[in-house]
């Protein structure tokens, strides 16, 4: 079922297209002024994926692509310089007026604050991007459901999250407890700046995302159980990794060894599903009796 990763098959112009847009949203900030494309080809295997999906089609520039809770657009701009028609969605409102202020491809790519529940329409996208998203949902089942009625007949949704039993989800249910008390985020975000301090950084160019934690957490079968309920198919999969997420969460200030993650990758390429970090699928639109 599994298929060998593609490690670095966006090529570097999309790398460096993300790496600049966290610079540029953690400003000058001493860990993040160094991530370079390199970094970016090395731990952000969604974006690879992503490109690598949207790339099989000979002419992206006639797909029309919706990036659903696209945050600050990191991965909507790349998409954008795919030249894909994109719509980059988004519920936080300082992350949209980022993404608008940091638009690179204007003339492709629109931003708004919007829930998908209030986008119009039906059959509306070639592709829908749903990355690290349902996680956070309190209402995953609507997000689908609502994938269903906007993506065109045999449209693609491109879905990456972790495996709700893994190592790292792990950490995060041991803290759900804590978040959902009136004063654990608070007391959480403490401890982070803290060790933030005393690094002399910013822990990491995602801890921007430090207070939106998982409130879900899937098996695989979760998983495909929810798309196939609303005529989704499970066309493509790649395992995400084993413990390279698990690192970057336990130890964030630190920059690990291309090696070790290249490794970590290719562990996670011999595993059962089961045993891996998190996931990436390409899921169809069928209908539910096919059509």
């Amino acid at each position: 079922m599994n298929s060998p990763k593609i490690y670095f098959t966006a090529p570097k112009e999309y790398h460096q297209i993300v790496a600049g847009l966290i610079r540029d949203k953690c400003e000058k900030n001493a860990r993040t002024v160094t991530i370079d494309a390199r970094e970016i080809a090395l731990w952000d295997i969604n974006l690879n994926f992503i490109i690598g999906v949207l790339s099989k089609n000979k002419k992206p520039e006639i797909l029309k692509v919706l990036d659903l809770g696209c945050g600050y657009g990191f991965h909507t701009n790349a998409v954008g310089g795919l030249k894909c028609r994109t719509l980059g969605i988004d519920i936080n409102e300082p992350a949209i007026d980022f993404a608008k202020g940091h638009n690179l491809f204007p003339k492709k790519i629109i931003f708004s604050n919007k829930a998908v529940e209030d986008l119009p329409g039906r059959k509306e996208f070639d592709a829908i991007i749903v990355s690290e998203l349902l996680e956070h949902c309190v209402d995953p089942e609507d997000i689908v459901a609502q994938c269903k009625r906007l993506i065109k007949n045999h449209g693609i949704i491109i879905f990456t999250g972790p495996n709700g039993r893994s190592l790292r989800e792990l950490v995060e249910m041991l803290l759900l407890p804590v978040r959902r008390t009136k004063r654990g985020p608070k007391i959480l975000r403490k401890i982070r700046n803290i060790a933030s301090r005393i690094v002399n950084s910013q822990i990491t160019a995602w801890d921007i995302f430090a207070d939106d934690y998982h409130k879900r957490f899937y098996t695989m079968n979760g998983l495909l159980s929810l798309f196939s309920k609303y005529g989704f198919i499970l066309r493509e999969y790649q395992n995400q990794d084993f413990t390279a997420t698990l690192l970057g969460t336990i130890f964030p200030y630190i920059k690990f060894p291309a090696g070790l993650l290249k490794f970590d990758y290719k562990t996670a390429d011999r595993l059962p599903y089961y045993l891996a970090g998190g996931w990436m699928m390409v899921f169809e639109q069928r209908g539910e009796y096919g059509d």
